[in-house]
């Protein structure tokens, strides 16, 4: 997928966030664990401050029981950081099932939320949400996904002009720091991409040195 189409569907995301009203309800589906929080909080914390800052009344579900301590942690910092934030989110208990579990949350929300955003790592959650989102709602209720940088070509179907099934997507950190460019706002998807970006440049700093020694010691040899 090329660089143009990442970041039309990054700002897809940003322009449905932006839309939120305050008081509109927003079901954000925080479907992974400890073993892939590194990647995705980077992901979630800008879309999910976004939403606050709007002034949605954000509820958390999940069909992984370590989701829900995940989405309490990370909220848990936002909220610190932003005392205003206080009582604008819920912790729904979870529900196991896969796709039927899914459907069950989607019941239990009650009221029609205006937006869903699905934060993964595995494609059948992706699926879970889309398929079963589309099955209670149709077309009427948009969703749109924060997923690791591996699951984008699963998702790309999804986000494909004739399905539009997904409204957007943030992929990985790149999408995160690119998220965060548009708000303005250096978070630490945009942190975490610049350490890499030096490391990296030392990497191959080295790498041009032990080059450049390498062939002064072959020179070296052959003058002797």
């Amino acid at each position: 997928m090329c660089i143009r189409d990442r970041f039309q569907r990054l700002t897809r995301v940003y322009d449905v966030v932006q839309g939120v009203h305050g008081g509109d309800t927003v079901l954000v589906a925080l479907e992974y664990g400890p073993p892939e929080a590194d990647e995705l909080n980077l992901v979630a914390e800008p879309v999910l401050q976004h939403l606050l800052d709007q002034g949605a009344h954000v509820s958390v579900v999940s069909t992984r029981p370590e989701g829900q301590a995940v989405a309490a942690g990370l909220l848990s910092d936002i909220v610190t950081s932003e005392e205003q934030y206080t009582g604008q989110y819920a912790l729904l208990p979870s529900r196991a099932g896969d796709a039927a579990g899914v459907s069950q949350l989607l019941i239990d929300a009650g009221a029609h939320p205006g937006l869903i955003v699905v934060l993964t790592a595995q494609p059948g959650p992706l699926r879970w949400w889309v398929e079963q989102t589309r099955a209670l709602y149709g077309d009427a209720l948009p969703v749109v996904a924060g997923i690791s940088a591996a699951l984008e070509p699963v998702a790309s179907p999804y986000l494909d002009a004739s399905a539009r099934q997904l409204e957007g997507a943030i992929n990985g950190l790149n999408g995160a720091a690119a998220y965060e460019a548009l708000r303005g706002s250096a978070g630490q998807g945009t942190q975490r991409l610049n350490a890499l970006a030096v490391g990296h440049a030392a990497i191959v700093g080295l790498m041009i040195l032990g080059a450049v020694f390498h062939a002064l010691s072959n020179l070296r040899g052959r003058e002797k």
